[in-house]
Formats: C-alpha cells, sequence, structure tokens
C-alpha cells in the first residue's frame, strides 16, 4: 500500500476580535476519506495599541465662553486591516486634589475624533486631558495635557494698600513691606514692586509675588537714617489692571549717638536721637532708643561709679537731642581711657562705650 502523505492546508486570517480564543480545524471528509475534527487549540489575541491627541477649539478663552474639545483616536491596525477604535473618550480637568470629568463623547466613526464642549465659570488656567477607554479590539491611550487658559471678560480694576512695619525703625532693622492689592472681580495675581522715591529717581527696592489672599510682602534692612517715600505698584496682567498705592513715610532713626561736647568749659555726655550741630560725636550705635531710662550709671576707665540718675522725663534740647541723661565733670577729671554709660529700663540696660585719647 503506498504511503499516505499528510494534506496541509493554510490560512490567514485578521478577523479574529480581541481576547482568548479556542480554534479548531474541521476536515469534511470524502469519498475515501472520512471527515475529523482537530483538538481545540488556544489563541489569544492582544487588544492594538492606539494613540490620543487632544486640541482645543480656542484657547484663551473668557468667563462662561464656550469651548471644543476635539480628541482623536488612531491605531497603526487600522492601514493593515480597515478596522477603526469605537467606544468612549472621557475628557478630565487635573486639579490639585486629583482628575475631574468634565464628560464623556463617543468615538465617531470613520473620524476616530470624539467631541465634547463645555465652558468654566471662573478664569485661570486649566489642564485638561483625554483617555480613550478602549473596546475589544483597541487598548485605551490618553493625551498630552493641553493647558486651557480662561480670563476675564475684561481687566477688572485694582486698588493697592501699601503698609510697613516697624514704622519708624532703626539703621539695619529689618522692615517688613506689605502690599495688598484687591479688585472686585477676583483676587489678582502677580508681582508687586516696591520704589523709594526719596532720591528723585524712584529707585527699585525689590518686590514680591501675589499669594492667594492678593498680599505681597518684602523684607529690606537697607533703607538709610532719613525719612523715605516709598510707593508699592502692582503692575498687572491680562485680567487686571495695574495700580499703584499712596506714598508710604517711612521714618528710619539713625540710633542713638554717644556724644561728648564742650559747653562753657564743661563735658557732657547726652544720649542723643539724632546728630547736633556744634556737638563732637564720639561712636553711633544702632540700638532701639525710645521713652526714658529708669537709671543710668555712668563708670570712669578705673571703674568708679559716677553719681547715677533715674529719668522722670525727656527733655529736648537743640536739634532733637533728647536728654535723658547728663552728668558733668572738669575737663582735667575727664580721665584719658574707656568710659561706660549703662542705661537700664524695665529691667533691661543698654550699654555704651566711649573712648576718650586726649
Amino acid at each position: 500500500m503506498p504511503p499516505v502523505w499528510p494534506a496541509l492546508r493554510l490560512l490567514a486570517t485578521s478577523s479574529l476580535s480581541g481576547g482568548n480564543h479556542s480554534l479548531t480545524a474541521v476536515y469534511g471528509g470524502d469519498g475515501n476519506l472520512a471527515g475529523s475534527t482537530s483538538a481545540p487549540s488556544a489563541q489569544t489575541v492582544s487588544p492594538a495599541l492606539t494613540s490620543t491627541s487632544l486640541v482645543s477649539s480656542a484657547n484663551p478663552v473668557i468667563i462662561n465662553q464656550s469651548v471644543t474639545l476635539i480628541a482623536g483616536v488612531s491605531s497603526p491596525v487600522y492601514s493593515s486591516t480597515g478596522q477603526l477604535p469605537t467606544g468612549t473618550v472621557t475628557f478630565w480637568e487635573a486639579r490639585s486634589t486629583g482628575l475631574t470629568s468634565l464628560g464623556t463623547a463617543p468615538v465617531q466613526l470613520p473620524s476616530g475624533a470624539a467631541v465634547l464642549t463645555t465652558s468654566w465659570s471662573s478664569r485661570g488656567s486649566r489642564n485638561v486631558i483625554a483617555t480613550y477607554d478602549g473596546d475589544v479590539n483597541f487598548s485605551s491611550s490618553s493625551s498630552a495635557v493641553v493647558t486651557q487658559t480662561v480670563n476675564l471678560a475684561q481687566p477688572a480694576w485694582t486698588s493697592t494698600v501699601f503698609t510697613s512695619s516697624p514704622n519708624p525703625s532703626g539703621p539695619d532693622q529689618p522692615v517688613t513691606l506689605t502690599a495688598k492689592v484687591t479688585s472686585i472681580a477676583e483676587v489678582p495675581t502677580g508681582a508687586v514692586v516696591f520704589f523709594d522715591g526719596s532720591n528723585d529717581d524712584d529707585s527699585e527696592i525689590g518686590s514680591g509675588i501675589l499669594d492667594e489672599s492678593g498680599i505681597a510682602t518684602l523684607t529690606v534692612t537697607s533703607l538709610r537714617a532719613g525719612v523715605h517715600a516709598l510707593t508699592a505698584v502692582y503692575f498687572g496682567d491680562s485680567n487686571f489692571v495695574s495700580s499703584a498705592s499712596e506714598v508710604l513715610r517711612q521714618t528710619v532713626n539713625p540710633g542713638p549717638s554717644l556724644v561728648l561736647f564742650d559747653e562753657q568749659g564743661v563735658f557732657r555726655f547726652v544720649a542723643c536721637q539724632f546728630p547736633v550741630s556744634g556737638l563732637i560725636e564720639t561712636t553711633s550705635y544702632y540700638v532701639d532708643f525710645a521713652g526714658t531710662y529708669d537709671t543710668a550709671e555712668l563708670r570712669d576707665p578705673q571703674g568708679t561709679v559716677r553719681p547715677s540718675h533715674t529719668a522722670t522725663g525727656r527733655k529736648d534740647v537743640d536739634n532733637g537731642c533728647n536728654e535723658d541723661f547728663s552728668d558733668s565733670f572738669p575737663p582735667q577729671d575727664f580721665a584719658v581711657g574707656t568710659w561706660t554709660l549703662t542705661l537700664t529700663r524695665n529691667g533691661k540696660a543698654v550699654i555704651y562705650t566711649l573712648n576718650v585719647d586726649r
């Protein structure tokens, strides 16, 4: 009997849907051979890859203006099989608290587009993405983030109020400049620039970014002694009109100076708020000098305590010098060396030193 050679038959197909399939081959037989069926063969068909794009019909838009979000879903399988993705696309807004759904739309055939019309009732930047949910034949995919800008219908008027603390201040003492920008629409955004107009050139001191309450702050230590004409300027943006504060007068005291002066041949110690004409300034201290002192103690270079005094008030003398302590000595008794003056108020002491070299 001649050998029986197997008859091979091949079939190529792309009609299988995604998922798990059990395949069998059935031979129907002929006049010489009986029919037969093969054992099942498992076949898994994976969903085809997709890609999703997203565009906005208008960007930027204004509050409550309708905008159309268009998502396009495509797959490289289409070119070989002619199959198109079906199903739905979900549009999301990415917020700090997570994703918020803007709505869903079906994938239209044959364009592969899903369209959603929406709007926003407040201004700001929105991060929008589109997610294709997939179907039995096509896998899910997400678009890149599209930033949608929503502006006010027209720029809103603003008002800027400017304060400082402390005022007055001492030299090298930190001063906090605070500007609050308000609007009847919403809380403004952007930056405030602080200027010093004391030198007729409106020199810029620095700037601060408005926080969620519309407040910008700047701390400076560079203000020199004197009176400064400060202003805060908000330059606005696409949603808010610029505004400037009224002039704020910031007084920076030079701090007390320990001075030695000659009045009719008598030397005196005087704690002064400002330099006094005709006095010989010996040294300056950047400390707070306000109010009167309870006690004052003067020690000579040998450590001997000179008569103490209790201040009962402030005596104004020429050019703004407040005489809180004064003691007199003949010139020959004013010994060469380091003298110290200790002023005490409310249990706290401030010590001045004076080096005498004749």
